[in-house]
C-alpha cells in the first residue's frame, strides 16, 4: 500500500534527514521507487507533533542542494508529482497512519523555504510540465482540492471521522494556503496562477459548501492545539490527549450557555485560538472567495459563485447545503475568539442572499450582537480593519427594522465587559447605544477615523426610531456625551467662525457630525416613541441647559425644533408642580412622576413632521483590494502558518 506501513519509526528525524538527503542528491529518483517514498511513509507519528524548528533545521540543511540539483535531477518536480498522484487517488477510509500527511508537511516546508530564499527557482519549477500537458502548479492544486474534498467529507452519514484524516485535512489546508500566499503577495498578484488553477480544478464548485460545513464542525471536533500551531515544543501523546480532553470538556458549558441565555450571556469567554484548526478552514474560504483573476483571460471565481447559491439544509441531509442555524450559533461563539470569523460572517452575509434573509428573520440577535459589542467596547486594542468589519456588520443588521425591534425584546441580566457602570437587566438595544456612543466619542478624541465614525453614527441613527424604554444609564450617556461634544465644538470653533489653531478641519467635522446625528436620533425617538421613553425625557430635563445652548446655534435650529418643543412642554409642567409646592425644588422622583403624568396629556400633533434618517452599507465594486490585505495580515498573525 502506498500509504505506508503502520509500524512505528524509532527516529523520525533520522528518517526525514535520510529522505531529504536523497532528494537533494545528484542522482535522479523515480516515482516508482517505493523504497525512497516509504522512508517517510513508514513514520507512523505525525510530524506536526514535534516543534517545527527542528524540521526547519533539517530542511534548511538540504534545501540548497535540492534547488541546485533539481535543475538536472528534477527530484523536486518528481517529489511534487508523486505527491499529486497519491492525492488524486486518495480514499480517506484507506488511511492507516500519518505517512501521507508527513509527506505534505515536508513538501510545505520545502516550498515555504524556497519562497523566501529561492523564489525565482520555485517559479520555474512550478511552471514546468506536470502531466497531460498541464503545468505542475495546475496538477498540484487540482490534486490538493480533490483530496481536500475527500477528507472534508469525513463525518458525513456512514463515514466516521479519523485522526489520520483530520491531520491530512490540516496539512492540505496549510499547503494550499502557503501556495496561495506565494512571496507574501500572491493573494493580490497570483503570479504563479495558483488561485486561477484552483478555480479551474474539478470539484471547486462544491468546495465552498464543504469548507463551511467543516468550519462549523471543526469548532467541536478539533485537533490538539499543539498539533495545529507551529511555535511549541514536542507534543507527546499524553499532552495531546490532555489537550483534546480539555477542549471537549468545555463544549457542554458552551452549548448550554447558548441555549439558556444565563446572566453570563453578555460576557462571552475569551476563547482565543481555542479552535485553531477552524482558522485554517476560514482562511481558505476567505482566500478563495476574494480572489480576482489577473490573467489576460480572467478565470471565473466559481468558488464565490457557488457560495452565493448555498441554501439552508438544517431540515435535510442534503450535502449541497449547510445548516444556517448551526452556522449562526457557531459564528456567535467564535466572534470573540477570532478576527477571521468576523470577516467570514460579513462575507456570507454579503455573498449569500438566503443567509442574509435568514439572519434578519432571527429574533435572538444577541448571539451575534453581544460578542461584537464586547469587542467594540475596547476597540482601541484591535486592528482598525477588524473594527471596520465589526461595525459594518452592525450597520448591515441595523438596516432592517427587525434589529431594533428584536433587540428591544432581549433583556441581559448582566454585562461584565461594560466597566463604567454596573449593568443589570438591560435591554440589548440600550447596550448597543452605550457601546456605540463610547466608540464614537473615543474615536473622536483619539483615533479620529472618519470611516469608523460614519458607520457608527449611521448605526445609531438606524436603530433610534424603534427604541423604547431606553435604559436610564444609556439616556445619561447619550445626553452627557452630547454635552461633552458640544462643549468641544465650542472650543474648536472661534467666535468669528475660524478654527482654533489647536484643532483641524477633521476635528470640526467629527464633532459637528456627532451633534447633528444625535439630534436627529433624539428627534426620531420623540416623534415615534415619546410615550415609551420617560427615562429619555428625564435626561433631557436634567440637561435642559445643554439642549438650550445647542438650540441657539443656527445650524441646529431646524433639527432641534421638536426637541425644544418637548423640553418646553415638560419644563412648564415641572415648574407648575414646583410652584404648587411653594417653589421648592422637586426631587428626582417627583420630576419623574410629573413626566409620567404629562406624557398622558401630550399630543404628537404638537411636533413638526420630519423624515427619519436611513443609512445603508454599500460594498465597493472591487472589495478584494481592501479585504485581501486584511486576510494576509490575519494569516501572518496566526500561529498556524508561520510565514515571513
Amino acid at each position: 500500500m502506498w500509504w505506508g506501513s503502520s509500524s512505528p519509526a524509532p527516529d523520525p528525524f533520522s528518517k526525514v534527514s535520510e529522505f531529504l538527503q536523497i532528494l537533494a542528491g545528484t542522482d535522479p529518483i523515480e516515482e516508482s521507487d517505493d523504497n525512497i517514498w516509504n522512508i517517510v511513509l513508514s513514520i507512523s507519528d505525525p510530524l506536526c507533533r514535534f516543534a517545527q524548528g527542528r524540521w526547519n533545521d533539517v530542511v534548511r540543511e538540504n534545501i540548497s542542494g535540492l534547488v541546485q540539483n533539481s535543475n538536472t535531477t528534477r527530484n523536486l518536480q518528481t517529489f511534487l508529482s508523486w505527491t499529486a498522484a497519491r492525492l488524486e487517488t486518495l480514499q480517506v477510509t484507506m488511511l492507516t497512519n500519518h505517512g501521507l500527511s508527513n509527506v505534505i508537511y515536508l513538501q510545505r516546508l520545502c516550498v515555504g523555504m524556497m519562497m523566501t530564499d529561492y523564489s525565482s527557482d520555485l517559479k520555474g519549477i512550478l511552471a514546468s510540465d506536470g502531466k497531460g500537458g498541464s503545468s505542475l502548479v495546475d496538477r498540484m492544486t487540482a490534486s490538493s482540492i480533490t483530496a481536500l474534498l475527500e477528507v472534508c467529507d469525513q463525518g458525513t452519514p456512514g463515514v466516521k471521522r479519523s485522526l489520520e484524516g483530520d491531520v491530512l485535512e490540516m496539512e492540505l489546508l496549510k499547503f494550499i494556503i502557503t501556495l496561495c500566499i506565494f512571496e507574501g503577495n500572491g493573494l493580490l498578484k497570483d503570479e504563479m496562477g495558483v488561485l486561477d488553477s484552483c478555480m479551474k480544478s474539478p470539484g471547486m464548485d462544491k468546495l465552498a459548501c464543504v469548507l463551511l460545513h467543516r468550519w462549523i464542525h471543526a469548532t467541536k471536533e478539533t485537533l490538539p492545539k499543539a498539533w495545529v500551531e507551529e511555535d511549541g515544543d514536542v507534543c507527546t501523546q499524553e499532552s495531546a490527549l490532555s489537550s483534546m480532553t480539555k477542549t471537549f470538556v468545555s463544549l457542554p458549558w458552551q452549548a448550554t450557555s447558548m441555549l439558556t441565555r444565563t446572566a453570563d450571556d453578555a460576557n462571552p469567554q475569551d476563547t482565543s485560538n481555542l479552535y485553531p484548526s477552524a482558522d485554517l478552514l476560514c482562511f481558505a474560504i476567505l482566500i478563495f472567495y476574494y480572489h480576482e483573476s489577473s490573467a489576460k483571460k480572467a478565470v471565473p471565481n466559481v468558488f464565490r459563485e457557488s457560495l452565493k447559491t448555498i441554501q439552508d439544509g438544517s431540515k435535510t441531509q442534503d450535502h449541497t447545503m449547510i445548516s444556517f442555524p448551526m452556522f449562526v450559533d457557531t459564528i456567535g461563539s467564535r466572534l470573540s475568539a477570532s478576527e477571521s470569523s468576523a470577516l467570514l460572517l460579513y462575507t456570507v452575509l454579503q455573498g449569500n442572499s438566503s443567509f442574509y434573509a435568514y439572519c434578519m428573520a432571527r429574533t435572538d440577535v444577541d448571539i451575534i450582537m453581544v460578542p461584537i459589542l464586547q469587542l467594540l467596547m475596547d476597540f482601541e486594542k484591535r486592528s482598525l480593519t477588524h473594527v471596520y468589519i465589526l461595525m459594518i456588520i452592525m450597520l448591515i443588521f441595523s438596516e432592517e427594522p427587525s434589529l431594533a425591534q428584536n433587540s428591544g425584546d432581549i433583556v441581559l441580566k448582566s454585562v461584565s465587559f461594560y466597566k463604567a457602570r454596573q449593568l443589570k437587566n438591560i435591554k440589548l438595544d440600550s447596550l448597543m447605544y452605550l457601546v456605540l456612543l463610547h466608540v464614537a466619542h473615543y474615536n473622536m478624541l483619539t483615533t479620529k477615523d472618519m470611516y469608523l465614525q460614519t458607520n457608527t453614527l449611521a448605526t445609531l441613527a438606524n436603530v433610534g426610531p424603534a427604541i423604547r424604554d431606553l435604559h436610564p444609564i444609556a439616556c445619561q450617556k447619550l445626553l452627557n456625551t452630547l454635552e461633552k461634544v458640544n462643549d468641544r465644538l465650542d472650543k474648536i470653533e472661534n467666535s468669528d467662525g475660524t478654527v482654533n489653531h489647536s484643532f483641524g478641519p477633521l476635528d470640526v467635522q467629527l464633532a459637528s457630525d456627532f451633534v447633528n446625528i444625535i439630534l436627529e436620533v433624539l428627534n426620531a425617538m420623540i416623534v415615534h416613541n415619546i410615550s415609551s421613553n420617560a427615562n429619555l425625557l428625564y435626561s433631557l430635563m436634567h440637561k435642559k441647559e445643554c439642549v438650550d445652548k445647542i438650540r441657539a446655534k443656527s445650524q441646529y435650529r431646524d433639527v432641534s425644533e421638536n426637541i425644544g418643543r418637548v423640553v418646553e412642554y415638560f419644563a412648564e409642567r415641572i415648574e407648575r408642580k414646583s410652584q404648587a409646592h411653594h417653589g421648592s425644588p422637586l426631587t428626582s422622583e417627583a420630576i419623574q412622576d410629573v413626566i409620567q403624568d404629562s406624557i398622558k396629556e401630550w399630543r404628537s400633533s404638537a411636533l413638526k413632521p420630519s423624515v427619519d434618517l436611513k443609512f445603508s452599507y454599500e460594498e465597493e465594486a472591487r472589495n478584494s483590494e481592501f479585504f485581501v490585505p486584511c486576510i494576509l495580515d490575519m494569516i501572518k498573525k496566526s500561529p498556524c502558518i508561520p510565514i515571513k
